[in-house]
């Protein structure tokens, strides 16, 4: 299998399907109605349809999209942000270890307009943190 969307369909498809399986084993607390699986089992729903319309694009394109070279170089950097960011969560919370962490990555992916660095990070750790806390009554450290 040497087209991307079919290899990155396939693979969401796969994750989608254990990742149903796993939010269905979820401990149903019930507290707003709705059971602790509820918005997990849609995102995995959507991503799942993600996959299918991806190896269906792949299955009907006459010439195949080869896979773009894995760039080795950025995976160590980011795995590291990311460990980061799981420790700090406790001892600094949500919006600001997501801020330092979307600096991070944004910094190893080549961003470096600095308007850019700030304004994304803030924006997106607010707009996530108040969207799960107020909206979703889902509480983050």
């Amino acid at each position: 299998m040497k087209d991307q969307d079919m290899l990155s369909g396939s693979l969401l498809i796969i994750f989608a399907i254990v990742g149903y399986a796993a939010a269905s084993q979820l401990e149903n607390l019930a507290v707003a109605g709705l059971s602790a699986a509820f918005y997990p089992s849609v995102l995995f729903t959507i991503l799942l349809l993600c996959g299918l319309s991806l190896v269906y694009q792949g299955m009907k394109r006459k010439e195949k999209v080869a896979l773009p070279v894995f760039q080795w170089g950025k995976l160590l950097p980011v795995v590291i942000a990311l460990a980061v960011y799981v420790f700090l969560l406790e001892y600094i919370g949500f919006i600001a270890s997501t801020m330092l962490f979307l600096l991070g990555a944004m910094y190893i992916f080549g961003e470096r307009r600095r308007k850019i660095l700030v304004a994304v990070p803030v924006v997106t750790s607010l707009v996530v943190y108040y969207l799960f806390s107020k909206a979703f009554m889902i509480v983050l450290p």
